[in-house]
């Protein structure tokens, strides 16, 4: 993905995607998140080139390498503040959130509980749309 919109992958920073790392690693975690992320790159340029020459021989689509050329902008949808710190490039545009509807004030009882002294913050924790919140227990919704 790196590759083909022209931004650097530093996997001495960025934890690779197989990695179970976070940014903040020390030599021998970087060391194996770089060759995690290189195998990572030869899975997928492998991957790639399998699917070209099926579509090459069928005349189905252009190469990958023409596509990449057209592309202007890449629409993700990603909360650029909810992510690790890390390079980017200005074909990236973070759409997440542009579906939520605008957002109303807390209840009385949720802005007690945030403008409490005795706290020191708020944690905000996303499970993702992955995971199956109907089996959660009560005490966690």
């Amino acid at each position: 993905m790196h590759n083909f919109f022209d931004m650097p992958n530093l996997p001495s920073i960025r934890p690779s995607f197989l990695s179970p790392f976070t940014d903040k690693m020390n030599f021998v975690e970087r060391t194996i998140n770089f060759i995690t992320a290189r195998i990572a790159d030869s899975i997928s340029e492998h991957i790639t080139s399998k699917y070209e020459k099926v579509w090459e021989r069928h005349g189905a689509l252009p190469k990958m390498e023409d596509y990449r050329t057209k592309i202007n902008y890449l629409l993700s949808n990603s909360d650029e503040f909810l992510h690790f710190p890390q390079p980017t490039t200005a074909k990236i545009v973070h759409i997440g959130g542009i579906t939520i509807p605008e957002t109303s004030k807390l209840t009385e009882d949720f802005r007690e509980l945030m403008e409490r002294k005795d706290r020191a913050g708020v944690v905000y924790i996303s499970l993702g749309s992955l995971v199956p919140t109907t089996r959660q227990l009560k005490f966690w919704k």
